[in-house]
């Protein structure tokens, strides 16, 4: 693609005046000063734009503690709020982890070994047997997560307890 405004030739042409971009075109240029009513408007935009993020983050938040236990709230939400992303991946991937482990709860953990945590733990609580267990996170990986693993670039990991 031609990148300049005019046409484009296979000879070079070393002492004719720069030509324009077409990207030069696109660009404003950005005044030396902006007045006090534009800063504030600005100002303001953003503001409203962080606390729309914020309640939207909240909302998720709200909807994520509906399906999973939060074995510690406070590390985990602020994980969560760290690696905004996950939050919808688990949202997600909420009803295919629930279908495959039928009958048990699921819970959010954070496992902290040297340093900040980067990984979440997705955890069904299992009541039946390993093999049954093994077979249906088998089936949750092959139906859903891995098409969609690499979305949570290696921090989330869904697995089983067996619990007694």
């Amino acid at each position: 693609m031609n990148g300049t405004l005019d046409s484009q030739t296979s000879d070079n042409h070393w002492n004719q005046p720069v030509r324009m971009m077409l990207h030069d075109t696109l660009q404003r240029a950005i005044p030396d000063k902006i007045d006090q009513p534009t800063q504030q408007l600005v100002i303001d935009d953003l503001e409203r734009q962080m606390d729309d993020h914020e309640a939207d983050f909240a909302r998720a938040m709200a909807e994520l503690q509906k399906i999973f236990v939060f074995t510690r709230p406070e590390e985990i939400s602020g994980f969560l709020r760290s690696n905004r992303s996950l939050v919808t991946i688990l949202i997600d991937a909420a009803a295919p982890f629930t279908e495959a482990f039928p009958n048990s709860s699921v819970a959010l953990d954070i496992m902290t070994e040297d340093g900040a945590s980067r990984t979440i733990y997705a955890l069904a609580n299992w009541h039946g047997d390993r093999t049954t267990a093994r077979n249906a996170l088998k089936d949750f990986d092959e139906r859903w997560w891995l098409t969609n693993m690499r979305k949570a670039a290696g921090r989330i990991v869904f697995d089983y307890e067996l619990m007694s």
